[in-house]
């Protein structure tokens, strides 16, 4: 399936983004190597445990957290996976006492890196190698500065971009067991890393951006990582302990498969529209997945555990921050999800397209019809219903309010050594995802005890998210979410129960 370079010639001009010079000579204009030499090392430091994508033997490095590359071996790179790290690395300057000065008096050419990225990835894209994929993996992982964009969603391009990913992925042959395959021991452990990586974007953005996931459970055999995957060199000499930067990469893909099995049980369309008023199976499977991700847990090394989550491993930036924050993101879909058939609803009104009406139609236009804000038990329609058979509901409800209250206090623990990590883009989703979530448990409280503990929530996390906004900019669109929701007025936002209008009113009325 894999043609003459020669013959993709003409069509790769026809697809390239841009009329730059997407060069080596560009790059090295634009980052001189010897500074890029630094840049490959904070790389491999401080990115690389949370997303190894590219393979330190063919840098010519070994285990050790800092090395500096040679020369020659950054040569042997392709453009545009070279400007990629350089441009992935740029944020942990700071950690690099030559490079700290150095871009105190120059300007940055992160942006100008980012865009010979996507430039050479649109074109190379016809005969696709694995630096392309890695390009494109780092490229969607950029952090975005300007405050427009970290304020509003995503544009459709990322998640079209993710399928392009997928598809490249495909096309280079990921998606199977490679193992036994005559190729070298370096390629085979980039290539099953290069995979999950692959895999733990499609599952985490489509649960995230609600979309039905690229990548399906029938149609790839990868086995999963070990610590050979990890090794630098040949497999003698290998110790467990060489691989403990390695460690979060691989239990962030254990979580992505509990993350699957969420999305799959609660959030595909059919799903969701069978369990949508199925307290008893939702609270059922719930408590299943809970368990798995409890376990999921209780695998964690040691010093990867609250409360030592706010500790470096091994001098490193605390990368399992934001393992946990994702770990409590599942705790929240599925929570979510079991309260999903606890809202009560009237069935919905009949609504008239005017437009399709003719003068002849026989059906009259009561244009009272259309005020919704009239009919009968329209107030209870966000309300939560906990008065189940079982009795389980007001002790589902409690855990979801639990779960919000470590929310806050995990965000309000955060500290500079945490912000300064790598975290992964779609993190920022995950934050607006909690800001939904916060208010979801204030507009469907059931009684005013509920609503006065939803609001103090809400109230919480925003005053969090205020603080932590200033350094730490991934949060601003749950800043932005719930900012937005306070300007219109709850009230002219959501239908409110009376006792949840005045829990916002006066937060401080007695629960009883």
């Amino acid at each position: 399936m894999i043609s003459s370079g020669e013959l993709t010639t003409s069509i790769k001009h026809e697809t390239r983004a841009g009329v730059g010079e997407a060069t080596r000579e560009r790059l090295n204009y634009l980052v001189p190597p010897e500074y890029g030499r630094r840049l490959v090392a904070l790389f491999v430091k401080y990115v690389f445990p949370a997303l190894p994508i590219i393979s330190r033997s063919q840098l010519g490095l070994t285990a050790a957290t800092y090395q500096l590359p040679e020369l020659s071996a950054l040569e042997k790179v392709s453009v545009h996976l070279l400007a990629a790290i350089y441009a992935s690395a740029f944020p942990f300057v700071a950690h690099d006492d030559y490079l700290c000065v150095l871009s105190t008096y120059n300007a940055s050419p992160v942006d100008t890196l980012w865009r010979m990225v996507y430039e050479l990835v649109t074109e190379e894209i016809h005969s696709p190698r694995l630096a392309v994929l890695q390009a494109a993996l780092l490229y969607i992982h950029q952090q975005p500065k300007d405050e427009t964009r970290l304020t509003t969603a995503d544009t459709p391009f990322l998640w079209s971009f993710v399928g392009q990913i997928v598809g490249l992925a495909c096309s280079l042959g990921l998606h199977i067991e490679c193992r036994m395959w005559g190729i070298p021991a370096w390629e085979k452990r980039l290539r099953r890393r290069l995979w999950w990586a692959v895999y733990a974007e499609d599952k985490w953005r489509s649960l995230l951006m609600g979309r039905p996931p690229y990548i399906h459970p029938a149609e790839w055999d990868v086995s999963e990582l070990d610590e050979g995957d990890f090794l630098v060199g040949p497999r003698q000499g290998f110790s467990t302990s060489s691989c403990d930067t390695e460690i979060p990469f691989r239990y962030l893909v254990n979580l992505t498969r509990i993350g699957e099995e969420i999305h799959d049980t609660f959030y595909t369309l059919r799903a969701s529209q069978f369990l949508n008023a199925n307290f008893i199976a939702s609270a059922e499977l719930g408590r299943g997945l809970l368990e798995k991700l409890n376990g999921w847990y209780s695998s964690l090394p040691e010093t990867f555990r609250l409360p030592n989550w706010s500790k470096s491993v091994n001098g490193l930036a605390p990368y399992p921050t934001s393992i946990h924050f994702a770990y409590l993101l599942l705790v929240v879909y599925v929570y979510r999800a079991m309260l999903r058939p606890m809202a009560r609803s009237s069935e919905p009104p009949l609504i008239f397209d005017l437009e399709d009406l003719s003068a002849t139609s026989p059906l009259p236009v009561d244009e009272s019809m259309l005020n919704f804000m009239d009919l009968p038990e329209i107030e209870s329609l966000p309300e939560i219903s906990i008065s189940d058979e079982f009795g389980t509901g007001d002790a589902t409800l409690q855990a979801a309010e639990k779960c919000a209250s470590i929310l806050v206090n995990f965000a309000r623990r955060l500290t500079s050594s945490d912000f300064t990590a790598f975290w992964y883009s779609w993190t920022r989703i995950g934050f607006a995802t909690i800001s939904n979530y916060l208010m979801l448990l204030l507009v469907q409280a059931p009684n005013v005890a509920h609503a006065i503990r939803g609001k103090h929530l809400v109230d919480s996390w925003l005053q969090v998210l205020r603080c932590q906004s200033q350094s730490f900019p991934l949060v601003k669109l749950g800043l932005a979410r719930l900012d937005a929701l306070h300007w219109t007025g709850l009230g002219n936002t959501f239908v409110l129960p009376v006792h949840v209008q005045a829990a916002i009113v006066n937060p401080d009325i007695p629960e009883s």
